[in-house]
Order: C-alpha cells, then sequence, then structure tokens
C-alpha cells in the first residue's frame, strides 16, 4: 500500500469554489490545532547544510494556517511572515506564534501575497501545494523572491506500508469518506510527485524525506481524523468511520497510545 496523503489536488476553480475552499477549515481549526502533527526539525537543518539557508533568513509561508510549519523555521531563527486566506487559521497562528521575535501573520493567497517584490529568500508550504494554482503561485513565488530564493513543499505523509494503525485508517477513509475516495480516484495515474516537478521545472527538484512520529490517545486519534477536511462531521459515514476508528485503535493501542507514522517530505528547488 502506498503513503497516504491530505492533499487534494484537484483543487477547485471559480470564485465560489475558491472562497469554499478558504472556508472548509473554519470549523475544524481547533481539531486542526490541537492534533494534526508537527514538522521534524530536521527539515532546517537540511535546508541549511544543503542548501545553505543557514539563519537568519526571510520566510514567507504561503497556507501558512494555524503556524506548524512556520513554527520550525522560528525554532531555526529564521524570519516568518506567515499568509492565509482564512481569518481563523491566521487567528490560531498568532495565539500561537504572535509573541514570537521575527513572526507576523497577513491575508493573502498563493498567487496573490500581497507582499513586495524581491521581499524573501525562501517561500516554503506546508499540506498546502494542493491547494494552489501552480502556474499562478509560480509567478507570485518569482515576484517575491530575491535572486536565487528558493522554494521549499513539505507535506507529512501517512506511512502505511509502516503503520498497521493508519493501514486501518486508510480502508475507513475509502469506505466512509466519499471526498476522500473521490479524491484518491483522481489522483490515480498522476502522483503529487509529478505536479510538484512540473511545478519547479525546468529548475532541479531536491527531494529529502523524514521520519516524524506522532503518538495518540483516543482523543488525540479522533480529534486528528476531524481536522481532515474530507472527513464527515455528522451523518451514517461518520459515524461508521468513527466505530471503526475506535476499533483500530482498541487493537493496535499500547498503553493506551498508538503512535501514528509520517513520511515527511521536502521538495526544494531554486525558481528566482
Amino acid at each position: 500500500m502506498q503513503p497516504a496523503s491530505d492533499a487534494q489536488p484537484d483543487r477547485p476553480r471559480g470564485p465560489d469554489a475558491a472562497l469554499e475552499t478558504v472556508r472548509r477549515f473554519d470549523d475544524r481549526v481547533d481539531d486542526y490545532v490541537r492534533w494534526r502533527p508537527g514538522y521534524p526539525a530536521a527539515l532546517a537543518t537540511w535546508l541549511a547544510e544543503k542548501e545553505g539557508l543557514t539563519p537568519p533568513v526571510d520566510v514567507v509561508d504561503v497556507g501558512c494556517g494555524t503556524g506548524k510549519l512556520a513554527e520550525v523555521w522560528l525554532d531555526a531563527g529564521h524570519r516568518v511572515t506567515g499568509v492565509d486566506p482564512n481569518e481563523h487559521m491566521r487567528a490560531a497562528s498568532l495565539l500561537s506564534l504572535g509573541d514570537r521575535e521575527g513572526f507576523t501573520a497577513r491575508d493573502g493567497t498563493a498567487e496573490a501575497t500581497g507582499l513586495d517584490d524581491d521581499c524573501c529568500d525562501l517561500v516554503t508550504a506546508g499540506q498546502a501545494f494542493h491547494w494552489f494554482d501552480a502556474r499562478a503561485a509560480h509567478a507570485e513565488f518569482r515576484r517575491i523572491l530575491r535572486p536565487g530564493g528558493g522554494v521549499a513543499l513539505v507535506w507529512n505523509t501517512r506511512d502505511t506500508a509502516q503503520c498497521a494503525f493508519l493501514a486501518a485508517y486508510e480502508r475507513l477513509l475509502m469506505s466512509h469518506a466519499p471526498e476522500y475516495k473521490r479524491l484518491q480516484q483522481v489522483q490515480k495515474g498522476e502522483p503529487g510527485e509529478g505536479r510538484v516537478s512540473r511545478f519547479f521545472a525546468p529548475a532541479a527538484c531536491r527531494v529529502a524525506h523524514f521520519e516524524n512520529l506522532q503518538v495518540l490517545d483516543w482523543e488525540g486519534v479522533r480529534g486528528r481524523a476531524l481536522s481532515a477536511s474530507y472527513v464527515p462531521r455528522q451523518g451514517a459515514d461518520h459515524d461508521a468511520l468513527m466505530a471503526g476508528l475506535r476499533t483500530a485503535y482498541e487493537r493496535h493501542a499500547v498503553d493506551g497510545k498508538v503512535t501514528l507514522v509520517y513520511d515527511t517530505r521536502l521538495f526544494f528547488g531554486r525558481i528566482a
């Protein structure tokens, strides 16, 4: 079984669809803050050692959300501007990181950040690139990056091959999360890496992998599921998914906890 992702690659088009994309996490912010995994500090170390992005550099984190990836850059000593169109997610990032030196958050999108030309050395996106209009985002990133600047696209990908609990969760999603099943069918024959490679072309794209573990009790497992925009929050599918998830949790928990294994994937390229 291939690693599973929270990515949703068929980004809706048009103003109404764009608004729906922005608003789809409105009722999931609390679960997102509490139960989504963070990102390994090794991301910043890799960028410093392999690409010379030693702190401090100016980072624009696009689709910043609640600030989980921005926190990695701040901890490494970088300055971060978080950009996100969802006011609730931005508010959560400010609540978490607003008192950190070097962090600011603003309204904006990957296609229109509202930032000045040549204002940063690195553009990043964690768990967000699949929402972007890739062509427009590429142009916008080139505009705001300084010469030689780079882009880092990051995903926490569920490793269903290494984690039996996550394999069971994947089967439950395919059975009881209709939107997730539809998106996986769309993605067949079009791996996320293909879209990413085209985004960086003709520049080269480097890929790095990092293990990332998340240990959760039942409350955390439930909240982690509900943080995903494709998981139904009510109805028959919700009830069946939660019942199955509870069964899987009880089967795989050790001392009341399950360990979720993620493959954190970093795609890096210089486009400016």
